[in-house]
This record gives structure tokens, C-alpha cells and sequence, in this order.
């Protein structure tokens, strides 16, 4: 996957947006349909017991992999081909006409799968070129940063108020699960922005603090921390009043809310589920950005621990029964060395865990990543 992805921008240039787009199937209508239930989105968390009906939700999808990675792949199908636009008679999409596109499927610690992806913009713009055409077109560049704001929210929507729905209540609703606005109808443009806003509050796209956020503190200096400034996803961001270019030719897009992270109103609305957008067409590090995501997307989910382990029953292994030369009955170093390194890898093949939603989506033939890029591989 990390070549596929350094292939086009070898051929293309550097992607212009990186998106994860993380649906939350627990508290997704699809997957409750696709597993057999019969739904009516107009009784969830209304007329029924919420309770009980948030365990059910959670006890179906744990029970009917396959029906969450169906759900997944129509929820990045419908993502791809309508809202990025890529089967559209005309092709235009929320972020405008998209050329090239790479995702990259991952499984979270609870088995949910989630979705990274590059996008490559028609007619998009190298970081230089950006930067040279806003310094000498000033009408260029208000263009260019009125479609970033309108492409990338980093606020809560105008005139709304909080209202995180309250699970006790049985008069209040999920937002993911409840039936959207009516677009035909005449409030629909009020109703939409607060419904957005509850969506932003129930999905996890406002960030809160807590240990993860301070997990690479040394132990004794985290009682003396300060929440804001050691947070290790670097929230809040700073205010920015306005979209502007600095000297270095990065753009920092307007920024009202630091907790809040980076959505698409349209993305968030369609999807009812967290994401992340990040624009990455400006910047002298755009190139080490690129570099930094590609081998974070396309990395192994085995952790530390189970390396370690692996490599400790792998030497107990063979300096229990180490392989012995034949004519000098003798240790053979070079085999010893060979089968530590054998039995350290396929221990750790053994031992990597899947997830119901990851073998499911294996057995269904869901790819693991989504292109419209075919490669050929030369054996070489």
C-alpha cells in the first residue's frame, strides 16, 4: 500500500486532502437493518427504553460482523461515489472534481473499521505553486481560502446551541440514529445547522481530554500538567480569526473552535459519524506531511507488547532446542540465528488479532484499500 500511494504522487504530485472517515456502527441505522432487525427511525430513542436499546445496538453489530463490514463498504461506497463525487455524471463532488483517490482500511481497538484516505484534486496545485499564485493574484487567493472555509469547518455551526442528547431521557433522540431534516421542508435550513451540531457533540468530533491525551508524560511531572499545552494531539488549536498565508507559504485556515476537529458539514450530515479532513496543498512540510501519513495509514496493528512477546518465546524456543551441526555436533550459529528470526515472525503472524468486522470483510472479498488506481506488480 505504501508504494501504491508514493506510485501516484510520483506520477500525480502531492495529495491535497487527507481524510479518515470513521463510522460509528454501533449507533448506525444500516447495520441494525443489514443484521435483521426492523427499524422505524422514528421511534429510536423516543418511544423506547434507551437503555436497553443502546445494548442492543452495541450486542447486534458484536453479534453480525458481517452485517457491520457491508454496512462499512456501502457507507465508503456512498462516500466515494456521490459525495466525492466520482460517479456523478459530472463528476463534481464536495471538494470539487477529484482525479485520484487511495484509501486505507483499519480496524480500531473494538473492531470498528475505519477508512484513511488521500485525495488528488483535477487541476490541484503543488505547495510552490500555491504559494506563488496567492502572493501575485490577491483575488486568487480569496477564492482559494473561500473554498477551503467552505470545505473545512472548524466551529460549531451559527446560531445554534448545545444539545447533547441525553440517553435517560426518552423524549430526546440519538442524532446518528434518528431520521435527518427534510430538506423540502421550509426550516430546513435552521433544523439542518442544529442537527449538524448535535451530530459534531454525539459523534466524538468536539475533543475532550483525558490519560491518552498525556500518555507519553514521564509519571511524575503528570500531576504538574497543564490539560491544554501537554495535550499529544495538540488541542486546542490556536485561534485563527481569519484564513491567512504566512511567510513560509502555509495556510492556516480559520479556526473558531480549537477543540473541534476539522469536518466537512456536508460529510458529517450524510454519514452521521466522526471524521477528519486536513488540507495538505500548502507548506514548506507538506512533502514530510505525506511521508508521515502514508507509513501511519499503512502500518501493522501489532503493538509493542506482543512483538515482545513474540521475540521471548521465539529465543526460549531455540535455546531450548537449538540446532546442532551434523559434522562438528556443534551449535550452528547461522541456523540458530535463521530460526530465531523465523520463529520471532511467525509468532508474531500468529499472535497479530483480527476483528469479526476485518475477517468478515475478508470472507465477503471488501478490499482493504480503495482506489480507482490499478497497479501492476513487476517481479524483479
Amino acid at each position: 500500500m505504501r508504494e501504491e500511494i508514493r506510485g501516484i504522487t510520483r506520477s500525480t504530485g502531492l495529495p491535497h486532502l487527507f481524510i479518515t472517515i470513521n463510522p460509528a456502527d454501533y449507533h448506525n441505522p444500516i447495520p441494525q437493518f443489514l443484521a435483521g432487525r426492523d427499524i422505524d427511525l422514528d421511534k429510536f430513542y423516543h418511544k423506547l427504553d434507551t437503555k436497553s436499546e443502546a445494548f442492543t445496538h452495541i450486542q447486534t453489530v458484536a453479534q453480525n460482523p458481517i452485517a457491520s463490514a457491508e454496512a462499512f463498504k456501502k457507507l465508503i461506497d456512498g462516500f466515494i461515489d456521490i459525495i466525492a463525487g466520482f460517479k456523478r455524471p459530472d463528476k463534481i463532488g464536495v471538494f470539487g472534481e477529484v482525479d485520484s483517490y487511495y484509501g486505507v482500511v483499519e480496524a480500531q481497538d473494538h473492531g470498528s473499521l475505519h477508512c484513511h484516505f488521500f485525495f488528488w484534486l483535477k487541476g490541484g496545485l503543488s505547495p510552490q505553486t500555491v504559494k506563488e499564485q496567492a502572493l501575485a493574484d490577491p483575488e486568487w487567493k480569496r477564492k482559494l481560502f473561500k473554498w477551503l472555509d467552505d470545505i473545512v469547518c472548524q466551529d460549531f455551526p451559527a446560531d445554534t446551541t448545545a444539545n447533547r442528547p441525553d440517553f435517560t431521557d426518552p423524549d430526546r433522540k440519538l442524532p446518528a440514529m434518528s431520521r435527518p431534516p427534510d430538506p423540502n421542508d421550509y426550516a430546513f435550513e435552521e433544523t439542518w445547522q442544529q442537527d449538524l451540531r448535535n451530530l459534531l457533540e454525539i459523534t466524538g468530533q468536539v475533543h475532550t481530554h483525558s490519560s491518552t491525551c498525556f500518555k507519553h508524560l514521564p509519571e511524575y511531572i503528570k500531576g504538574l500538567r497543564n490539560e491544554d499545552k501537554d495535550c499529544c494531539f495538540n488541542l486546542p488549536r490556536e485561534f485563527v480569526k481569519e484564513t491567512y498565508l504566512d511567510d513560509d507559504g502555509h495556510i492556516h485556515l480559520k479556526c473558531s473552535n480549537g477543540y473541534i476537529n476539522g469536518y466537512n458539514d456536508i460529510c458529517v450530515t450524510c454519514l452521521c459519524c466522526n471524521m477528519d479532513i486536513k488540507y495538505m496543498g500548502s507548506g514548506t512540510a507538506a512533502m514530510a506531511m505525506v511521508q508521515y501519513v502514508t507509513n501511519y495509514i499503512a502500518k501493522l496493528s501489532l503493538d509493542s507488547s506482543t512483538v515482545f512477546t513474540a521475540l521471548c518465546g521465539a529465543i526460549k524456543a531455540v535455546c531450548e532446542y537449538p540446532p546442532i551441526d551434523p559434522i562438528t555436533e556443534q551449535i550452528d550459529n547461522n541456523e540458530q540465528s535463521h530460526l530465531l528470526l523465523l520463529k520471532t515472525c511467525n509468532s508474531m503472524i500468529g499472535k497479530r488479532e483480527l476483528s469479526g468486522q476485518q475477517v468478515a470483510s475478508f470472507l465477503l472479498n471488501i478490499p482493504n484499500r480503495f482506489t480507482n488506481h490499478k497497479f501492476d506488480k513487476m517481479w524483479w
